[in-house]
């Protein structure tokens, strides 16, 4: 069988499978074993929001997005929502005065403002010192000082 995801800006799946395995082509009347792309649109599994786990952030992601209901799946892992939801959750952490105190967060303020890429920086590992290199990151972009 052959399988193939794509996780980047969005989320997607596809398979190969038998046309004589898919009913809705038998009228087509193609020979069973001819092969074809089965696109699972899965960017959209749960857009019921019934199976999956949500925290606050999922929701506030689904609600303030184009399209809110649509595409849930996807707005929980790919990589344009990844970074919001980590916003949101730096954003609510500093304002329930947990990290950040006394300081100036107001670039969390701003939607979309981190994307994936912020995310890949402070977690590559970079030696002699990642830690410095984490802090050197949430001081250029957020402004912030930690010390981690």
């Amino acid at each position: 069988m052959k399988i193939g995801c794509i996780f980047g800006t969005g989320c997607n799946a596809a398979y190969m499978e038998d046309c004589g395995s898919v009913p809705k082509l038998a009228h087509m009347k193609l020979p069973p074993e001819t092969p074809m792309a089965i696109n699972c649109e899965w960017g959209a599994f749960d857009n019921e929001h019934k199976i999956l786990p949500l925290t606050k952030y999922d929701l506030t992601v689904d609600d303030e997005s184009p399209r809110p209901g649509q595409q849930a799946f996807e707005k929980m892992i790919a990589g344009l929502y990844l970074g919001e939801i980590f916003r949101l959750v730096l954003l609510d952490q500093h304002e329930e005065k947990h990290m950040f105190e006394g300081q100036d967060a107001s670039k969390l303020k701003k939607p979309y403002s981190l994307d994936s890429s912020f995310l890949s920086a402070i977690e590559e590992y970079v030696i002699p010192r990642p830690c410095i290199r984490r802090r050197k990151i949430l001081t250029t972009i957020l402004g912030i000082h930690t010390r981690i």
